[in-house]
C-alpha cells in the first residue's frame, strides 16, 4: 500500500520537476503553482516514509535533483536570482525532514 503511494507521489513529482524546470531553464520564471503542489506532495512522502530507516535512493535522486537544478539556474538568473535561491533553500529544507540530516537520534 505504501509503496503504492510512494510510486504515486513519485510520479507526480516528475511531472511536477518538469513544469517547474522548464520555465526556469527557458525565463528564469519560477511556475509557483508546481512548486506549491511540489511542497504538498513533498509532505505527503515525509508522512508516509517517517518511520522508515531506508529510503530509495531513485526517490532521493528525483527530489534533490529539482533543488540542485534550481540552484543551477539560480546562478544564470540576472533578475530572479535571489527568488529562485530562495525557493530553492526552502525547498530543500522540506526534504531534510525526510532525509536528514537528523541529530540526536540513538
Amino acid at each position: 500500500m505504501i509503496d503504492d503511494q510512494i510510486q504515486q507521489l513519485t510520479q507526480t513529482v516528475d511531472r511536477l520537476g518538469f513544469e517547474i524546470m522548464m520555465p526556469l531553464r527557458t525565463s528564469k520564471q519560477i511556475n509557483h503553482t508546481a512548486m506549491n503542489e511540489l511542497e504538498k506532495a513533498t509532505a505527503q512522502i515525509a508522512e508516509l516514509l517517517k518511520d522508515k530507516e531506508e529510503v530509495s535512493k531513485e526517490l532521493v535522486g528525483r527530489l534533490y535533483f529539482i533543488f540542485t537544478s534550481m540552484l543551477a539556474e539560480a546562478l544564470h538568473a540576472r533578475q530572479n536570482r535571489e527568488e529562485i535561491e530562495l525557493i530553492a533553500w526552502n525547498y530543500v529544507e522540506k526534504l531534510e525532514k525526510i532525509f536528514g540530516p537528523h541529530f540526536g537520534k540513538g
